[in-house]
């Protein structure tokens, strides 16, 4: 919570970047709880994965930009979304 009060008592920081935070912030979380029902799903090795891969590959490159302000990684976050995205529908199988 210490990044997250730093970050928001900068005055440099634009809000783009306090916004990056909040959604690498709220899908961590998110997907972070749907991690532990993993086991319940039909193929728990490849959601699990699926969903790992996602979040690091989404939130990664949300958290680098907000911290940063580099736009380096931003492109693989679409990549990042596509996983998490499979990881849901890999669930319902």
């Amino acid at each position: 919570m210490e990044i997250l009060q730093e970050l928001y008592q900068q005055k440099d920081v634009s809000e783009e970047r306090k916004q990056a935070f909040d959604v690498a912030n709220r899908y961590h979380f998110l997907h972070t709880l749907a991690l532990l029902a993993v086991p319940l799903a039909g193929k728990p090795y490849l959601v699990g994965g699926l969903m790992t891969s996602g979040v690091l590959m989404f939130s990664g490159p949300c958290y680098h930009f907000a911290l940063t302000g580099s736009r380096l990684m931003k492109p693989v976050t679409p990549y990042g979304g596509t996983l998490l995205i499979l990881a849901w529908l890999a669930f319902l199988i």
